[in-house]
């Protein structure tokens, strides 16, 4: 099943013309039959249009309407929130005030690559930073910036599982292409903070982004890990947090450097429930990127500062320290060990120490380094 550029007897291809092939369902006990339609003075997405109608008549069964994908969309979320995380599903919900726009009032039928390619350079174009409902004139915000490639990607991605959930349904055939997406770029060695900028930076943060910023840099949290820890979790005499992470796997993490004492003190006026909880709405936090990223900018820290960038901060600190990495991969509760080892970074200035360290045990006038 196909849509090629139509030529013709002496072989010659001809503009604006494509022929179609397609294998038409055929009746009880016959063989499928090759069919063929050549359409002219249309385009390439068009053709494929026709493509698409033509192979569902010749489906036995067709369903019964060609719903929009507004029409599927609410559906499909209720189904995928039974299993799916709960952070996954907010994020979903999140995109889906950009996807569903430009999406929703299109058939399934109608899906063409084009419109995926269209929708790409669109959200290219589209400024983003985390909405300020009351902005504050005496604090520095995180200006605008371009929505990030990655970001697009997993807003395809999303629409994907949509799609394999409608074929799944039976609401429509499958796409007769792949949903294009941005080219991955290689990964980056992270830009860690040193601890003169992490000192800097916890001094400029207000009180739950300083605990939440010292749980992701001395307990090696994910962002959800640290925000949804409970006073009930926290074993001070033992310096040991028990964290549900990823899965609902259970895992005990132990604290260093400052944090203890930042704990003790947090729940001593707590007692129960959340460590760190909204004022606002009295729930858990969904996030403080915001805030660590205003501090960043007050402290004069020049650099991307975000909630995992800490985390490898972290394990990284453990790596430069001797911990083992069977014992990193514990703490920070990867399934395997290659994830961690991607995580740990020797610190330039680390690497430089131990160099000249080592370069000064070789004595100038060491015997293999005098000429005769």
């Amino acid at each position: 099943m196909s849509v090629v550029p139509y030529k013709n007897k002496k072989g010659e291809i001809v503009p604006g013309a494509f022929e179609i092939i397609w294998y038409p369902a055929p009746p009880p006990g016959q063989k499928k039959k090759q069919k063929r339609k050549v359409v002219q003075d249309t385009t390439l997405a068009k053709a494929r249009l026709i493509h698409l109608a033509l192979i569902r008549q010749s489906v036995n069964t067709p369903p019964p309407h060609d719903p929009t994908v507004n029409d599927c969309w609410p559906l499909w979320l209720k189904d995928y929130a039974r299993d799916a995380a709960e952070g996954t599903i907010g994020d979903i919900t999140y995109a889906s005030g950009r996807l569903l726009p430009w999406f929703g009032p299109w058939n399934l039928s109608r899906l063409v690559y084009d419109l995926f390619t269209a929708y790409m350079d669109k959200r290219r174009g589209d400024l983003w930073r985390p909405p300020i409902s009351k902005p504050n004139p005496e604090k520095t915000y995180q200006p605008s910036k371009p929505t990030g490639k990655s970001r697009i990607n997993t807003e395809l991605k999303y629409v994907g599982m949509f799609i394999k959930w409608c074929v799944k349904k039976k609401y429509m055939l499958p796409l007769p292409f792949e949903i294009p997406k941005f080219k991955k770029l290689p990964k980056r060695i992270p830009n860690l903070p040193n601890d003169d900028e992490i000192d800097r930076l916890l001094a400029k943060c207000h009180a739950d982004a300083r605990l939440a910023m010292m749980l992701y840099n001395y307990a090696g949290l994910r962002k959800r890990e640290a925000l949804d820890l409970t006073v009930e979790n926290i074993f001070q005499d033992d310096g040991i947090i028990r964290v549900i992470g990823k899965g609902d796997k259970e895992r005990e993490v132990a604290m260093t450097g400052p944090l203890p004492e930042e704990i003790a003190e947090r729940v001593k006026r707590v007692k129960t429930g959340l460590l760190l909880r909204n004022p606002k709405t009295g729930e858990a936090y969904k996030d403080l990127r915001k805030a660590i990223e205003g501090a960043a900018m007050r402290a004069g820290v020049n650099k991307d500062i975000y909630n995992h960038l800490l985390r490898h901060n972290h394990l990284s600190e453990l790596h430069d320290q001797g911990v083992s990495m069977p014992d990193i991969q514990e703490q920070a509760g990867h399934a395997s060990i290659q994830t961690t080892r991607h995580y740990v970074h020797v610190k330039a200035r680390r690497r430089v120490e131990r160099i000249k360290a080592a370069s000064k045990t070789v004595s100038p006038n060491d015997s293999k380094h005098t000429k005769k």
